[in-house]
């Protein structure tokens, strides 16, 4: 079975820029005769060329335009160059900040009425929740863009608009209906003679034909269409009718040439931020080599991929790849990876509508506990390989019902018009003018059950999250009574011993820690240097109540940015507070404590450690505060996974030397982080 099917993804406007240095550098001579509004569009053609090929050249041009855009009121400069950042996140693989961008330049463009490129926006964020299996969003998005283009009799908007709702019929499985759409797009590019658009247009047609119709595949005309492609340098789609044709190469059995075709598809993305195309030119690759029998090297090829698609986060893709990776450790005897794969693949399985791969991942599991002996595993496996093929049967058989339904009563209809009397007509008219009145009657009754449904369900949701932020911050302020008593307990000692400036200057730093208590504590992220700023204060208020018994230090790893990347406030405060505590209390030697932040994927990285005796040296009159305490934060964290897909994870170990000796404690928390 040919487990990858070709789907093409176009980012209108922005996919064809790579690649063209002579044409950025005719823009750089004329840069420096522009100025005001003229030199902002010239800016954004250059960065617009960098975003995909040399993003590092690209975020030079990109502060170029900030710079000049705060001296000038220009709303088109200022909506295309964040549409264009986007486009830089989108190609980086970064697909959740991409649409942030879009929305924010979607939002402005709409405000400013630069109607063109608001249509521009909604396509490109149809994309990106098509890429994201977010269909109902996608469908919203590549409507709003086609009404757009309709209204500015925009016909590049209208043509781009229809490829993406044909596309998302595809995902749902109505071929037949997305043909007519692709077809009707083909029609349009052809008659505006517009390459730009036909070659996608093209690529989704044989896309069709791939899946449901191979016999209707032309290769002389697959490889004209590359032709145009080449002739506009347009790589991504060169490389997606490679694809194409290696995977007509390798249904007809001819699995080198596939290999070859494919292999070159790869070489043609080399140096490009791509991942969809590449991820499937690695997919085909790896079955292509499972057909020949060289599993290892399948395995190699997977692996690309779910690299690709871990970068992407890209939920489809991963259940195909590491599905593929079972079978193949399947047929290498290798049961505990095959397993491991096999399961990692149904991970995905509730983030993706892409499920039909999955009861063969099930009959894949079945073989294994069969052939291990665990005939009770294998038996439940096979179970849900039944259950899920059932499932996916019985959802492609009533979308191909609802297909043929359709079609019969259009062409019942046509033939009772053209077989019946004047008299039956009328009669017939008369029927259809009740029915019609029966369905609009049943449509809105319909309509307004929805809509109570959705309003019902929109103010639970609203009422659960408020209920969970109430929660939250009711937890946040927990963590703190005892450290409040204790700060006013310090500043009556100074103020006893006489020493008003300590007290005054100790005051100061306790009210400002308190203001930025209070105002993080209203937020569910902040950015990394609020955080930072407030742990900092923090510490040097227990350093001077504490006369100077430890040290610290907090450091940040290159790779974050402290002003875009956020976390959850106050979950580190906690720990901070017990390496204090009860970190420095066993021990005679100076105190000394770090902080480092680190990024490591999807998450931020936290290390606490101190030097103190470690966990198992606390004294049993602390250690019901200090479970308290830990409770408290491990609520919160509960509380907020409730709400995360990706998981807040907390390990709480001890720092021992090679012989054993405790040196410390150390505290590692691993939360998910958002851009601003």
């Amino acid at each position: 079975m040919y487990k990858y099917f070709l789907t093409l993804l176009v980012l209108f406007y922005s996919q064809h820029q790579m690649n063209a240095q002579p044409v950025v550098d005719s823009l750089k001579m004329s840069l420096k005769h522009l100025k005001h509004t003229e030199r902002i569009d010239q800016l954004n053609q250059i960065f617009r060329q960098y975003v995909c090929s040399r993003p590092d050249s690209a975020l030079v041009y990109h502060a170029l335009l900030k710079t000049d855009l705060k001296k000038l009121d220009y709303a088109r400069g200022e909506v295309e160059t964040v549409k264009n950042y986007g486009t830089m996140k989108y190609c980086m693989g970064q697909l959740d900040s991409a649409l942030y961008y879009f929305e924010q330049a979607a939002q402005q463009a709409r405000e400013d009425e630069v109607a063109d490129l608001e249509g521009v926006l909604y396509n490109n964020m149809g994309s990106m929740y098509r890429m994201k299996g977010e269909i109902d969003k996608a469908l919203i998005n590549y409507q709003k863009c086609r009404n757009v283009g309709l209204q500015l009799n925009d016909t590049l908007l209208i043509l781009s608009s229809t490829n993406g709702l044909g596309d998302l019929l595809k995902k749902r499985g109505y071929l037949d209906s997305a043909l007519n759409y692709f077809l009707a797009a083909e029609q349009m590019a052809m008659s505006n003679q517009n390459l730009r658009m036909l070659v996608p247009t093209r690529l989704n047609i044989y896309a069709i034909y791939f899946k449901s119709q191979p016999e209707n595949l032309n290769e002389a005309e697959i490889n004209e269409t590359k032709k145009w492609a080449e002739e506009l340098n347009d790589k991504i789609s060169i490389a997606s009718l490679l694809q194409l044709l290696g995977g007509k190469y390798y249904n007809d059995r001819a699995y080198d040439q596939a290999i070859k075709v494919m292999e070159e598809g790869l070489s043609v993305l080399e140096g490009l931020s791509e991942l969809y195309v590449s991820i499937n030119l690695n997919q085909g690759i790896a079955n292509a080599y499972e057909k020949k029998g060289e599993y290892l090297k399948a395995i190699s090829y997977n692996n690309e991929g779910i690299a690709l698609a871990k970068k992407g986060g890209m939920s489809a893709e991963l259940l195909h790849l590491y599905g593929n990776n079972a079978s193949n450790y399947l047929e290498l005897k290798n049961y505990p990876e095959a397993i491991k794969h096999a399961n990692l693949a149904l991970s995905f399985t509730d983030s993706t509508e892409i499920d039909e791969y999955v009861p063969e991942i099930h009959e894949y599991l079945a073989r294994i506990y069969a052939e291990t002996g665990e005939f009770e595993r294998a038996y439940a496996a096979q179970r849900e390989h039944y259950l899920t093929y059932k499932e996916f049967e019985f959802r492609k058989n009533k979308q191909q019902l609802a297909e043929l339904q359709t079609q019969y009563e259009t062409e019942k209809k046509e033939a009772a018009i053209a077989s019946l009397s004047q008299q039956a007509v009328i009669q017939g008219l008369e029927i259809e003018q009740k029915n019609l009145t029966i369905s609009i009657g049943a449509v809105f009754v319909i309509l307004i059950g929805g809509v109570i449904f959705f309003t019902y369900r929109q103010r639970s949701f609203k009422n659960k999250q408020a209920q969970m932020e109430l929660e939250q911050r009711f937890l946040r302020s927990q963590l703190n009574p005892h450290f409040i008593s204790n700060a006013l307990l310090a500043v009556q000692n100074f103020m006893l011993k006489n020493q008003a400036d300590q007290a005054a200057t100790y005051l100061s730093k306790f009210a400002k820690l308190m203001r930025e208590t209070l105002e993080n504590s209203r937020q569910e992220f902040i950015p990394i240097e609020d955080e930072v700023q407030m742990l900092t204060n923090y510490l040097d208020i227990h350093k001077m109540r504490m006369n100077n018994a430890f040290d610290f230090d907090i450091h940040l790893d290159e790779n974050i940015d402290p002003e875009s990347d956020t976390i959850p406030p106050m979950f580190i405060q906690p720990f901070v507070e017990n390496a204090i505590v009860h970190g420095m209390e066993p021990e005679k030697r100076k105190g000394n404590i770090s902080l480092h932040f680190a990024k490591e994927g999807e998450f931020i990285t936290i290390a606490v450690k101190d030097n103190g005796g470690g966990y198992s040296s606390i004294r049993p009159e602390n250690m019901e505060r200090r479970s308290l305490s830990t409770t408290i934060i491990r609520e919160r964290i509960n509380l907020f996974n409730k709400s995360l897909k990706r998981k807040i994870q907390l390990v709480l170990v001890d720092i021992t030397s090679e012989n054993g000796e405790i040196m410390g404690a150390k505290v590692e928390l691993k939360v998910p982080f958002q851009y601003v």
